[in-house]
């Protein structure tokens, strides 16, 4: 292998090609993005509307950096689209010697921890407000192999990754397959088709009336609110035909619904414990409808008693209302009892 330390100097050369900026023209302004991801066009706009009147102009196949957040990985190559586009001081555009460095080479060793350290070290200031020091960056080191072998590797490296985008789009489809199948298996379930009906079962409408006379046993003894009556299920509301014994209704017909406490005695973080009554929100919710028992946060007794809503015991079903995550389910399977956070319903 042929490789050879050399001053990142030896081939990157700073160009600055100022212009004034004038009022009639519409210019490109360019923007960096932090993490390697490279450099994009911010807006076009009128020379007019721009303030800072003394700006830079950079041309395709430039390197690309921001002095404030190179170490944070804010670099690129000037794309073709963008030839001519502008920058302000706190940008810098470099000249690339190609016959020294492949351009796609060097973009791909720039997102390597090595460049972002170069970076970093070449970087001063306070914690929130370093700068490139652009002496230190051009006379740093770096081990650079000669143009053949560099050639060599982009070749290696782009048949890699054609492949990888291959197998990431096969695996991407046969993700999705299973989604439509996950959905389809619980669509049948749903509606009865995955298991033999045993005609000797009792109906539906004697558990609905069971339950109902429960409710109201409830209700009498003051542990239950009164409930208004609920509208009959029409024929436009029937997604489709349901087997022998089965009934459609609807969830207050089985179930309470308990918000979370929204009053005056809502918990703050400072009230949490280490051990006691969990205390569940949106974020211990896992995907695949688990609570999350080693983020769960607990309330003391005393605290639990000051609520006036959102009590759930074991079994419980817990919705979240709201946010990204909306939609979010899981049974509290695991605690014996809890309560929930506003974010969240309890289905009892």
């Amino acid at each position: 292998m042929s490789w050879k330390k050399v001053n990142i100097g030896n081939f990157l050369k700073r160009r600055r090609h100022q212009i004034e900026i004038q009022s009639s023209t519409e210019y490109k302004r360019i923007t960096i993005k932090t993490k390697h991801q490279g450099i994009s066009l911010r807006d076009k706009e009128k020379g007019s509307l721009i303030g800072t009147k003394l700006q830079f102009t950079v041309k395709e196949g430039q390197f690309l950096l921001s002095k404030i957040d190179a170490r944070l990985g804010a670099f690129g190559i000037v794309p073709k689209e963008l030839d001519g586009g502008i920058i302000t001081g706190n940008f810098w555009a470099f000249d690339v010697d190609t016959k020294k460095v492949n351009i796609k080479w060097f973009n791909l060793f720039t997102s390597s921890g090595n460049f972002y350290d170069i970076c970093n070290k070449a970087s001063s200031g306070t914690t929130h407000r370093k700068y490139l020091d652009e002496t230190k960056f051009l006379n740093f080191e770096v081990d650079l192999p000669d143009l053949e072998e560099q050639n060599n590797f982009l070749d290696f490296y782009e048949n890699y990754l054609c492949s990888f985008q291959l197998l990431q789009s096969e695996l991407d489809q046969q993700h999705s397959y299973l989604q439509l199948l996950r959905q389809t298996i619980l669509q049948e379930a749903v509606q009865g088709k995955l298991t033999k009906q045993d005609p000797t079962d009792e109906p539906a409408t004697q558990l609905l009336k069971r339950i109902k006379a429960e409710k109201e046993k409830l209700i009498k003894a003051g542990k239950l609110k009164k409930e208004k009556e609920l509208p009959s299920i029409t024929e436009n509301e029937v997604p489709f035909e349901l087997p022998e014994g089965w009934v459609w209704c609807r969830l207050e017909n089985f179930c309470e619904f308990v918000n979370g406490d929204r009053g005056k005695n809502y918990p703050n973080q400072h009230e949490y414990v280490s051990e006691g009554i969990a205390w569940i929100n949106t974020g211990h919710i896992e995907p695949d409808g688990s609570l999350s028992e080693g983020e769960m946060h607990f309330i003391t007794r005393k605290k639990f008693e000051t609520l006036r809503g959102g009590k759930i015991i074991k079994g419980d079903l817990v919705y979240c209302l709201r946010g990204a995550t909306i939609g979010k389910t899981a049974f509290t399977s695991q605690f014996e009892e809890g309560a929930i956070a506003s974010s969240l319903i309890g289905l009892l």
